[in-house]
């Protein structure tokens, strides 16, 4: 596997950096893959997010967002038992 093939024998591109990152729990994931990650369609996933189900996701000052991977691995842990908390915003001491 030292010529980068995997178990199967196929190329993998993927470098150690690239999988360290793709598997960092602080990074942020974007609608499409938490939609492959979840296995949900989009109006299931955010009816969930609605009912307090699913993650929320972090907003964007430029109308975007996103979710915190750590927060969909929690969320597949355990979907039925998931609870989303809201978390507090960062506050500025005077």
């Amino acid at each position: 596997m030292d010529n980068g093939e995997d178990e199967k024998g196929e190329k993998n591109n993927e470098s150690p950096v690239d999988a360290f990152f793709l598997q960092h729990p602080e990074r942020l994931v974007r609608l499409p893959e938490v939609l492959r990650l979840v296995g949900v369609s989009r109006s299931t996933w955010h009816r969930w997010i609605i009912a307090g189900k699913a993650p929320r996701p972090v907003k964007f000052f430029t109308g975007g967002s996103a979710w915190r991977y750590r927060d969909i691995m929690a969320f597949l842990e355990a979907p039925a038992d998931y609870i989303a908390v809201e978390e507090e915003e960062p506050t500025l001491e005077e």
